[in-house]
């Protein structure tokens, strides 16, 4: 018996060997290539969509480079478009999304051809905007665009998220995942191969909160103050600078929920989180910033009359509410914009 446990514990110590050598060798051959398991690249998945009409199936796809929408050669891309699940917007067909209404009514008001290419990353604040210069756009050969708009502001949590692949306020186990997606080694890619070819991606799940029978629990609350953290301010000029460095035009974003609502001069909101100022201080502070910097950016909170009946979870926009997006961002940049015609 006690060398069948010794046989055992020698052979698990060597596998455990194997593990690790493996591991360091894939993560050093993988150092310089984007990781694909982490942006999703070339995938096709199919939803089924119970969350807004018309009803039925959603197909999500994304290139090579991790690119939704792309339809110009690399180092011909005229905007790319930066944010989390809101940009990306997956259980939306690529024709619904913001991203690319607001693309067909640039190139058939203007009479152009340009190319705006979704590089949304689901979870994604600030901080996963910085990585995906670091860590994804520098490795692409030739990557070539105008224009780099960021959609900033629901998911602002001024430390970063594991969606962001940041792992500095996370739980050990829940760090250790991060450490493993971030090396983009074997263990993150024997993983990720299983998901892509054993799980079914046809879900179906989600609330319809535009359907009458959803009642929304909104709770009055009095005006606290938040603090915009530094922060958030410090990865704006971040972004700033490594836009200026890739000789890319920032154009930022703000952006608003249906998860507040403002009746007679009060704030009612779904729980005890203050989303009203939490939303609108994330959004004036941007706008100081862009007003110190002179750039083109677009006031959302402000400017966008948003519905509920414009969203399917009260965060995420159905095509109602994409258009409207398109249609603001439009007017307000259309002018600022200088392409060949």
């Amino acid at each position: 018996m006690q060398k069948i446990f010794k046989l055992l514990f020698f052979n698990f110590l060597f596998f455990v060997f194997l593990i690790i050598i493996s591991e360091l060798i894939f993560t050093i051959y993988y150092k310089n290539k984007i990781n694909c398991l982490y942006i999703l690249c070339d995938i096709k998945y199919k939803y089924h969509n119970n969350l807004y009409e018309p009803f039925g199936k959603v197909t999500y796809k994304r290139d090579e480079f991790g690119f939704r929408g792309r339809f110009k050669d690399i180092d011909k891309i005229d905007i790319i478009v930066v944010g989390g699940s809101t940009t990306d917007e997956r259980l939306l067909n690529l024709e619904d999304t913001w991203s690319e209404q607001l693309q067909k009514k640039i190139n058939v008001s203007e009479k152009l051809n340009i190319d705006i290419v979704n590089a949304g990353i689901d979870g994604q604040s600030s901080f996963g905007h910085i990585w995906n210069f670091n860590n994804w756009f520098n490795k692409i050969e030739n990557l070539n665009f105008n224009y780099i708009i960021f959609y900033i502001g629901l998911n602002e949590s001024f430390t970063g998220t594991k969606f962001d692949l940041n792992a500095k306020d996370l739980r050990f186990f829940e760090k250790i995942k991060i450490i493993i997606k971030k090396n983009n080694g074997l263990i993150f890619r024997l993983y990720a191969l299983y998901q892509k070819y054993f799980t079914d991606k046809n879900i179906n799940y989600g609330i319809n909160t535009s359907d009458k029978k959803f009642k929304v629990n909104y709770k009055f609350l009095n005006n606290k103050e938040i603090i915009t953290k530094k922060n958030f301010l410090n990865n704006l000029e971040k972004l700033y600078k490594l836009s200026l460095t890739y000789n890319f035009t920032p154009i930022f974003i703000s952006q608003r929920s249906s998860r507040w609502e403002l009746k007679d001069g009060k704030v009612y909101t779904m729980n005890e989180e203050n989303f009203y100022l939490k939303e609108k201080n994330i959004s004036e502070a941007l706008m100081n910033f862009c007003n110190r910097k002179n750039l083109i950016c677009v006031d959302l909170f402000n400017n966008l009359n948003l519905k509920r009946s414009d969203t399917y979870d009260l965060m995420h926009l159905n095509p109602k509410g994409a258009s409207k997006v398109a249609d603001i961002v439009y007017k307000k940049i259309k002018d600022k914009l200088i392409f060949n015609k």
